[in-house]
């Protein structure tokens, strides 16, 4: 009887190895990033690339020059250099689950523009992320969110641009499902919510 379970504790570490090799040689390769780039184009209907992802088997994950433009437009909504994200190791999805810690959004850029009809791009971007009545997300933990020195610029109908510069926003996750953050535009304005 010993002999039997020795063997079957042998078999499951044997799987529980190639289980772990097989996932890091995935996570060398580029699929990742071809994946979630599919996804994101597929089931959102807008054309992101991303150049780079890393992703370590400590749980961190770097993508590096995201683009997001919307459908049948050249120039891009939201540019970020860099996103750094921290989740659950991944030796621990397994029995945990993948859960997002931390999100750290470096010098993002948001072209906000207005078309001749008077609607702004930003507005069709809400579009493709209505929300889930279903409740689904009832479950789902927010992580905590650093955007880091974001510029927004806004361009009306007529060609008239603003920009704001050195915006800083940290929201931190509630166990209500919502973010209490604080910010900064420019040192100048304060923001909470």
């Amino acid at each position: 009887m010993k002999r039997w379970i020795r063997r079957i504790l042998f078999i499951l570490l044997g799987f529980l190895l190639i289980y772990t090799a097989v996932v890091l040689v995935i996570l060398c390769t580029d699929l990742p990033r071809e994946l979630i780039v599919k996804y994101l184009n597929d089931n959102y209907g807008l054309n992101v690339t991303i150049d780079s992802m890393q992703i370590t088997s400590g749980g961190k994950t770097t993508i590096d020059n995201l683009s997001v433009n919307l459908p049948m437009e050249n120039a891009a909504i939201i540019t970020v250099p860099q996103i750094v994200i921290n989740h659950t190791k991944i030796p621990f999805v397994l029995f945990q689950g993948f859960k997002l810690k931390t999100v750290r959004i470096d010098k993002p850029l948001v072209n906000i523009s207005q078309d001749q009809t008077g609607t702004w791009n930003a507005e069709r971007l809400s579009y493709y992320f209505k929300s889930d009545s279903s409740g689904s997300r009832r479950n789902l933990s927010l992580p905590d969110i650093d955007i880091i020195d974001a510029n927004v610029i806004v361009t009306d109908k007529n060609g008239r641009k603003d920009s704001f510069n050195q915006i800083f926003l940290q929201g931190k996750s509630s166990k209500s499902h919502e973010w209490d953050f604080h910010g900064d535009i420019a040192s100048q304005i304060k923001l909470d919510g």
